[in-house]
């Protein structure tokens, strides 16, 4: 069963006398196979041992998130065949990814959030043919984002990392995307037109990405799109009108960027409910369609332009 504790005492008993299966944090297959490890908020110390996840070649869950583990994700861990979730986030966990990374062909949910893993990211790990969710935000990764992704990838986090080199034109091939998230990185370069070809895109966060260029209509597209942000970055020119295409938009945050002229009639945005173009340089008028955005928008700051 899952743990029952958040102070350890879930696996004190690891090693009675009765038989594995029935002790806490674990399930097992009707044939006695492990097949489950929910290790969360356990207080587990120390390093993820080998030696421990080698031999469950029947694992197809693990979760050791919200622990005190330090030092490398075991080799032995990316070759379990038959693992499809890892949740390793909010430890201390160092080192590189290993390659071995990339074959992990069972694997549908990757979440290795806040610890401290740097280096590059394996080539094809985004690849797997499987891989639904990849989360990485808040560690140290660097290089340049993957060119290559899975058919199946439905959301990417990897914010607050290292990783620059733009962001690359192949991303109008990750089509059945729904969530990109990679702000906070020192990205540099401009949004690539091949944007508009996430159609399925509900989230975009590229906040404090070092982005410089203007914002291209053609984002008009991604009509399913329900948050943007680009806040913090180097963008200028106008705000294109044809964001007002984007009527299940419910979060726009254009914040601390270089934006200048009129703010264009947004009235098709009545379901907006976060709004900030706040520190541009936007000037008057503004426009009368801007009152629906302003009435349905619970947070809508528009300081810190020309115009305040």
């Amino acid at each position: 069963g899952r743990c029952d504790s958040a102070d350890g005492q879930g696996i004190s008993a690891w090693g009675s006398a009765e038989h594995y299966c029935a002790w806490q944090c674990l399930r097992c297959s009707p044939l006695g196979e492990v097949e489950e490890l929910h290790l969360n908020e356990t207080n587990m110390r120390g390093s993820l041992p080998a030696e421990m996840l080698s031999p469950l070649t029947s694992l197809r869950m693990l979760n050791v998130s919200s622990n005190h583990l330090a030092g490398e994700i075991p080799h032995s861990l990316w070759t379990l065949p038959l693992l499809h979730t890892i949740d390793l986030s909010a430890n201390s966990l160092s080192g590189t990814i290993a390659q071995a990374a990339a074959n992990a062909s069972a694997l549908r949910l990757l979440t290795l959030d806040e610890n401290r893993i740097k280096g590059t990211l394996p080539a094809g790990i985004l690849a797997l043919p499987e891989l639904e969710r990849a989360s990485l935000r808040g560690n140290a990764l660097s290089g340049a984002l993957p060119t290559l992704v899975s058919p199946s990838l439905r959301a990417i986090a990897l914010d607050s990392n290292l990783f620059s080199g733009g962001i690359p034109p192949q991303l109008g091939d990750w089509t059945e995307l729904e969530e990109l998230s990679v702000g906070n990185n020192p990205l540099g370069g401009a949004l690539p037109a091949s944007l508009s070809k996430l159609r399925n895109l509900s989230l975009l966060h590229l906040d404090a990405a070092m982005l410089t260029g203007t914002l291209p209509s053609g984002i008009s597209l991604l009509s399913k799109l329900k948050r943007l942000d680009l806040s913090r970055n180097r963008l200028g020119g106008t705000i294109p009108a044809q964001l007002n295409d984007l009527g299940s938009l419910q979060q726009l945050d254009l914040a601390f960027n270089a934006f200048s002229g009129a703010v264009p009639p947004l009235s098709a945005l009545g379901g907006m409910q976060r709004f900030s173009l706040m520190c541009n340089q936007l000037s008057l008028p503004l426009p009368l369609g801007l009152r629906t955005v302003i009435a349905s928008a619970s947070i809508c700051d528009l300081s810190c332009n020309a115009f305040s």
